[in-house]
């Protein structure tokens, strides 16, 4: 990671979706300075999915359901 660019993803039980989110923005020329993912309280396996990224990506996780 070597731009300016940060890249902030909210997500809420979003299994489905958050692996191809990251990859995407993984896969492009310009790789962000960071990736932060707000998990907000999902219940699903958002956040294993996540945490499968290891350091590639930050992670913040919501003891509750902020939205």
């Amino acid at each position: 990671m070597n731009s300016q660019i940060s890249i902030y993803i909210p997500a809420f039980n979003a299994e489905s979706t958050i692996k191809l989110c990251i990859n995407s923005i993984l896969s492009q020329t310009l790789q962000p300075h960071e990736i932060l993912v707000i998990n907000d309280a999902s219940t699903d396996n958002t956040h294993k999915i996540l945490l499968s990224f290891g350091n590639k990506i930050k992670i913040i996780n919501n003891n509750i359901n902020l939205v």
